[in-house]
This record gives C-alpha cells, sequence and structure tokens, in this order.
C-alpha cells in the first residue's frame, strides 16, 4: 500500500482535533476545579464566620464606643 499525501494529511487532521478535544478538556476541568475551590473556601470561611460570635463583638464594640463618648465628654 501506497502512502500518499492524503495518509498524512488525515493523520495530521486526527492529531490536531485529538489535541483540541484536549486542550478543551483541561480547560473545563481546570474551572470546575477552580469553581469547586471557590465553592469549598466560601463555606469555610461561612463557618469560620458563624463560629466567631459577631454578636459578643459587637456587644464589645458599642460598650467601649460609650467609654469612648464618656471620655470626650470629660475631655470638654
Amino acid at each position: 500500500m501506497k502512502k500518499g499525501i492524503s495518509y498524512y494529511k488525515d493523520f495530521l487532521i486526527i492529531a490536531g482535533f485529538a489535541i483540541s478535544f484536549g486542550t478543551i478538556l483541561i480547560g473545563w476541568s481546570n474551572a470546575r476545579t477552580k469553581r469547586a475551590l471557590t465553592d469549598d473556601q466560601v463555606r469555610r470561611n461561612t463557618e469560620a464566620i458563624d463560629k466567631a460570635q459577631l454578636e459578643v463583638v459587637v456587644f464589645r464594640l458599642d460598650g467601649i464606643d460609650e467609654k469612648i463618648d464618656l471620655i470626650l465628654e470629660l475631655v470638654k
């Protein structure tokens, strides 16, 4: 069997398709991984905020704010 130019042309087309498909598949996989990591980070941050007991922090900041107001009145 004689291998002509069409044989090599077909080989190049198939190889180009395989490379393009692989590139698209890797890009899709990377995007999916980034999305999963972002979702996990948001979940962990939400849990950390819930555990931080922000109500206690707000209460303490209000107390500090009142004390600062009293100090400012004494300074005047």
